[in-house]
């Protein structure tokens, strides 16, 4: 069985610089946070809405949240 992911955070801000620091500051893609990317279905009628990343820590999350949000 995978990962889980249960953490949950939007941002609009650029994956150039919000993936870089999940790197830098929460660990590894796919292992401690996953990107997953704009909703389709929104982004028909919100074409610069947010991005979505989700975390298996709860401390990861609220740094993700304090930062980007």
């Amino acid at each position: 069985m995978g990962i889980k992911f249960l953490y949950r955070a939007t941002t609009t801000s650029s994956m150039d610089q919000v993936v870089p620091w999940c790197e830098q500051h929460l660990g590894k893609f796919d292992q401690d946070w996953y990107r997953l990317g704009r909703d389709p279905a929104a982004d028909l009628m919100y074409p610069l809405g947010p991005d979505i990343y989700w975390f298996n820590n709860k401390k990861y999350h609220m740094w993700f949240l304090l930062k980007w949000s």
